[in-house]
C-alpha cells in the first residue's frame, strides 16, 4: 500500500471516529465492567457499576446516543441516586435516556463537555443533573469525575458540585426537548451553556441553569450556595425556552456571568398551588434581544403569580420588543395576583419598543415593579407600565400595582419612551415614585399615571431629583371623568420645561382635578409650556410651587380653573427647603387652602399679583416651630402668560 493511500485510510478513520453516528457507549472498568454494549438499546445494569447504599455509581469511557437509541438504567427500587461519569471526551446524546428504577435522580457527568442533538430526550422518574462539574461532593466525600484523581464512594447523598481549574467545558443544547417528571428538578451546571433552540420544562418544579468556571456550588431550597465562584457564560438563543408548565408553582434559578437570550423565553405558569414560586436570575450581565421574554403569568384559584427576581451586577440590557413582564390573565372572581419584579442593576438601557411590566386583566392585582440602578437608566423608545387593563370598563378589575425606580441619572427619551401606570375600568392606578440622584431628563416622552376609561382613579407620581429638564415631554395623572391624581416633584436644583406639560386635568365628568406640588428648585424655568390641575365638572386642583427665585416663565400656562365647579388655585412661595412630600395627600383642598383675597371675578380674565402671608398653608413637618414672620409670595389666578 502507498504511503498516500495510508495517509488516505488513517484519515478516513479518524472522520469516521470523529462522527458522533459512530460513536457508542463504553464502560471504562474502573468501576465495574470493562466493556462495550452493543445498540441500539443500551441496558445498563446495577451489576456494571458499585452500589454504595442507596447511591448507584457507573463509569464509562463514553457516553454517546445516536437518533433512536436508548440507553436504559436498571437496578433495585431502593436505588435513590445513579450517579454516572464520562472520562474519555464530550458525549453526544442524540437519542434518549431513560431509568426504570422509580424515583431515582440521575446525575450525569463529563468534564469534557456535552452535546445534545434535537432528538435527546429524558425518561426520568426523578430528578436530572447534566455537569461539567470536575468533582460531586457526596456531604465529606468526593467523587471526582475524571480517571487518575482520588474517589471515594459512599452512601451520602449528593451536595455540591466542584468546579476547578477555569474549566472551558460547555453543554450545547441543539433543538431538545428536555422535559423531566411532575415536581422534579432540570439542572444544567457548567463551564458554558449553550441551548440553540429547544425547550427545557421542569412542570411544577425547578429549572436549575448554572455556568461556572472554578468554585464550589451547591443547589439549596431557596438558590445557590458558592464559594468562591468564578462565572462563565449562558445563551439562549432561536426559539429556546424554558418553562416550569402550567399545573401548579414552579421556581426557575438562574446564575452566570453574561446572560444572553436572542428570540428566546424563560416563563413560569401558575393556576393550581399553595405557594408561589420565583424566577429568580443573578448574573452579571444581562442582554435580551430580537423579542426575548422573561415572564410570569398567573391563573385561577387566587394563587399569587411568580414574582420575578433578577440581580445584575454590571449591565441589563433589553432591545427589540423584549420583555420583563408578569401578568395575571383570568377574568374568573379566583383570579390570581401578578407577581411583582424585582430588578437591581448597574446600567439598565431599555431600547427599541422593550418592556418591563406587570398587567392585570381581570379580578387579580397588578404586580409591583421596583428598579434600583447603582449607575444610570436610559430608557430611548423603552416602556415601563403597570396596569389594569379589563375586557372591558365594567368589568371587574383588579388594582394596578406601584412603580418605584431609583437611579443616578435617568434618561426617558422617544415618542414611545414612558413610565406609565394606567387604568381602564375600574381598579384604581397605581403610584408612580421615582428617586434620581442626580439628574432626570425628559425628551418626547412622558412619564403618566392616568385613568383613561372607567370609574378607577388615577394614580399619583412623585419625583425626588437634583435636576428636572423636560423637552417635549410630559407627566400626567390625566383622567376621563374621575378624579385626578396628584404629582409632586422634588427638583433642589433646577426645573425646567421647554414646550413639556405638568397635567393633573380631568377632561369630563365630575371628578376634582389633581393637585401639583413643586419644591425647593433653585432655578425655575418654562418656556412654551404648561401646569394645569383643571376639571370639568368637578373643582380644579390647586398648585403649590415651592421655590426661592420663580423667574423666567414664558409663553406658558399655569391654571388649575374648572368648567362649571369651583375653580383650584395657584400659589408660588419664595421659600427654600420645604419637604412638600412630606404633606399630607389632601393638603392641597382648593377650598380651604388659598384665601379668595381677590374680587368678584368678570368675565374678563386677567392675572393679579399679592404680597402676603402663608394663605392658611401649615408649617411643612420640618419647618422650625418658633416664631418665623409671614414669608411673602405671589399667588397667580387663572392664566399666567
Amino acid at each position: 500500500m502507498s504511503i498516500s493511500l495510508i495517509g488516505k485510510v488513517r484519515l478516513l478513520v479518524l472522520l469516521l471516529f470523529a462522527n458522533p453516528a459512530f460513536s457508542d457507549v463504553i464502560f471504562d472498568g474502573s468501576l465495574g465492567i470493562n466493556s462495550h454494549l452493543q445498540g441500539p438499546q443500551f441496558d445498563i445494569d446495577a451489576s456494571y457499576g458499585q452500589l454504595r447504599g442507596n447511591n448507584l455509581f457507573h463509569s464509562f469511557q463514553q457516553f454517546n446516543l445516536n437518533k433512536d437509541e436508548t440507553a436504559s438504567f436498571f437496578g433495585p427500587d431502593s436505588i435513590s441516586n445513579i450517579i454516572a461519569r464520562v472520562t474519555g471526551g464530550e458525549s453526544f446524546i442524540d437519542g434518549t435516556i431513560r431509568s426504570t428504577i422509580p424515583q431515582a435522580n440521575l446525575y450525569l457527568l463529563n468534564s469534557k463537555g456535552f452535546l445534545l442533538g434535537e432528538n435527546a430526550k429524558l425518561d426520568l422518574h426523578g430528578s436530572f443533573y447534566l455537569s461539567t462539574a470536575n468533582q460531586l461532593h457526596l456531604n465529606d466525600k468526593i467523587f471526582a469525575t475524571q480517571l487518575g484523581q482520588a474517589s471515594i464512594l459512599t452512601s451520602s447523598p449528593p451536595s455540591a458540585f466542584g468546579f476547578l481549574d477555569d474549566g472551558i467545558a460547555t453543554v450545547k443544547i441543539q433543538k431538545s426537548g428536555l422535559v423531566v417528571a411532575k415536581d422534579k428538578m432540570l439542572s444544567i451546571l457548567a463551564n458554558e451553556i449553550d441551548i440553540d433552540g429547544g425547550r427545557l420544562r421542569a412542570t411544577s418544579g425547578r429549572i436549575n441553569l448554572a455556568s461556572i468556571t472554578d468554585g464550589k456550588f451547591k443547589i439549596t431550597s431557596n438558590g445557590f450556595d458558592m464559594e468562591n465562584p468564578k462565572f462563565g457564560n449562558i445563551t439562549l438563543k432561536n426559539n429556546a425556552t424554558a418553562d416550569v408548565g402550567k399545573q401548579g408553582t414552579g421556581d426557575i434559578y438562574i446564575r452566570g456571568g453574561q446572560f444572553f437570550l436572542y428570540k428566546s423565553t424563560i416563563v413560569t405558569n401558575t393556576e393550581i398551588g399553595t405557594n408561589s414560586g420565583v424566577i429568580d436570575i443573578n448574573v452579571n450581565s444581562l442582554h435580551l434581544d430580537a423579542g426575548s421574554n422573561i415572564e410570569s403569568r398567573a391563573f385561577d384559584i387566587n394563587q399569587q403569580g411568580n414574582n420575578v427576581i433578577i440581580n445584575v451586577s454590571d449591565t441589563t440590557t433589553l432591545m427589540q420588543e423584549s420583555k420583563i413582564r408578569t401578568s395575571s390573565l383570568s377574568r374568573r372572581d379566583q383570579a390570581g395576583n401578578a407577581g411583582n419584579i424585582i430588578l437591581t442593576t448597574g446600567l439598565l438601557n431599555l431600547y427599541d419598543d422593550s418592556l418591563i411590566s406587570t398587567t392585570t386583566y381581570g379580578p387579580g392585582f397588578g404586580g409591583n415593579i421596583n428598579i434600583t440602578a447603582t449607575e444610570d437608566i436610559n430608557i430611548n423608545n423603552g416602556i415601563i407600565q403597570a396596569s389594569s387593563k379589563p375586557n372591558n370598563a365594567d368589568s371587574e378589575s383588579g388594582n394596578a400595582g406601584q412603580i418605584v425606580i431609583e437611579a443616578n441619572n435617568l434618561n426617558l427619551f422617544g415618542n414611545s419612551g414612558k413610565i406609565d401606570n394606567n387604568t381602564l375600568g375600574k381598579g384604581q392606578g397605581g403610584s408612580i415614585i421615582l428617586n434620581v440622584t442626580k439628574k432626570l431628563n425628559i425628551n418626547d416622552a412622558s412619564i403618566s399615571a392616568d385613568s383613561l376609561v372607567g370609574s378607577g382613579n388615577a394614580g399619583s407620581i412623585r419625583l425626588n431629583t437634583a435636576i428636572l429638564e423636560m423637552n417635549n415631554g410630559t407627566i400626567s395623572t390625566a383622567t376621563n371623568s374621575v378624579r385626578g391624581g396628584n404629582i409632586t416633584i422634588n427638583s433642589q436644583t433646577l426645573l425646567n420645561l421647554n414646550n413639556s406639560r405638568l397635567t393633573a386635568k380631568v377632561n369630563g365628568g365630575f371628578g376634582n382635578g389633581g393637585n401639583i406640588a413643586i419644591g425647593n428648585p433653585r432655578f425655575f424655568h418654562m418656556q412654551d409650556s404648561s401646569i394645569k390641575a383643571d376639571a370639568s365638572g368637578g373643582n380644579g386642583g390647586v398648585i403649590l410651587i415651592v421655590t426661592g427665585t420663580p423667574k423666567d416663565i414664558y409663553n406658558s400656562e399655569i391654571t388649575a380653573s374648572s368648567e362649571t365647579g369651583i375653580d383650584g388655585g395657584v400659589k408660588i412661595d419664595g421659600i427654600y427647603n420645604v419637604d412638600v412630600t412630606a404633606l399630607p395627600i389632601d393638603f392641597l383642598d382648593a377650598s380651604t387652602f388659598i384665601r379668595q383675597n381677590c374680587a368678584a371675578k368678570t368675565g374678563t380674565e386677567y392675572s393679579s399679583f399679592f404680597l402676603k402671608g402663608r394663605g392658611g398653608l401649615p408649617n411643612a413637618p420640618d419647618d422650625l416651630q418658633t416664631y418665623i414672620p409671614p414669608l411673602k409670595g405671589m399667588l397667580l389666578r387663572d392664566t399666567i402668560k
